[in-house]
């Protein structure tokens, strides 16, 4: 079976996100390859860079938000639908790269199509949340879906403007197919660990732990509007279980970068990729 995880770059910008998630993977010892979509937006000495990683890409060109009144920003918001169309794979299992993954997920390639997690919706507080988060999906290609959902883009309704808000309407009926919700540890947003551990007894999963186990945190989704990398991002102000999963993420990069040579770690740093552990002023 042609089974791989699949990501997207849209720019350089996202480029410290993917290196994170890809060594991730491999810390998490994940039998299948990562596959990165790349667009015309990303400089062809990253993507020589990624592909010497053991990143396989494949360009994509974008698929138009259909809202022209839309801000900037989600004018690229319904390429992800590019995937339904990918169907030289059997199955792929799609993660954003702001994600980190916490240990081994390739139990995913047994779900069914469309498997993915309500995030949040188990805290009382948002209750209303029904409807799949689309950072991380389970899919079976199938060129003919692409082809319909191309053909609806003007007449299904977005609820957020962008492929998630598309995916609710196009699939009406996925909040009631309870086979297709994974555990919320798959998709963990750390603003609402805290709450989940303290509710459920969800903890953050490690390499070692057995993929049956429940309520283990395997995947977090770094899904606000600052990531980790960012130099805007307020770690001072980062605290409880939130700094704990940024720590991880920024304990990841480090890991990554000290197994490269130091020609490799001057070329990332040209692009903004930034070794937090060793700058001891952001660490405080």
């Amino acid at each position: 079976m042609r089974y791989t995880y699949v990501t997207m770059l849209y720019s350089d910008n996202f480029l410290p996100g993917l290196l994170v998630l890809h060594h991730s993977l491999k810390k998490a010892h994940s039998k299948y390859p990562l596959l990165v979509l790349v667009t015309a937006n990303v400089s062809k000495d990253i993507i020589f860079m990624i592909t010497s990683l053991g990143m396989q890409t494949e360009r994509f060109d974008f698929i138009v938000n259909p809202d022209a009144t839309k801000p900037a920003r989600f004018r690229e918001m319904y390429s992800k639908l590019y995937i339904f169309g990918m169907e030289h794979y059997d199955k792929i299992v799609y993660i954003d790269s702001d994600m980190l993954v916490c240990a081994n997920i390739d139990i995913l390639f047994s779900k069914k199509h469309l498997s993915a997690a309500n995030s949040g919706g188990m805290l009382p507080e948002h209750t209303d949340w029904k409807d799949l988060n689309a950072g991380l999906l389970v899919v079976v290609p199938n060129r003919a879906t692409l082809n319909d959902m191309l053909s609806k883009i003007d007449s299904v309704t977005s609820s957020d403007g962008g492929d998630q808000g598309f995916l609710h309407s196009y699939y009406p009926n996925w909040r009631m197919e309870e086979e297709l919700h994974l555990d919320h540890g798959y998709n963990m947003f750390p603003a609402i660990l805290e709450r989940y551990h303290e509710l459920f007894g969800y903890t953050i999963a490690t390499p070692l732990d057995d993929p049956s186990t429940e309520r283990l945190v395997r995947v977090i989704h770094f899904c606000g509007p600052t990531k980790p990398w960012d130099k805007r991002f307020d770690y001072k102000n980062c605290l409880g279980m939130n700094r704990v999963t940024v720590d991880l993420w920024r304990n990841c990069l480090h890991d990554f970068l000290s197994l490269l040579p130091i020609n490799a770690v001057r070329f990332f740093h040209t692009y903004g990729v930034q070794d937090f552990v060793k700058d001891e002023e952001l660490i405080v």
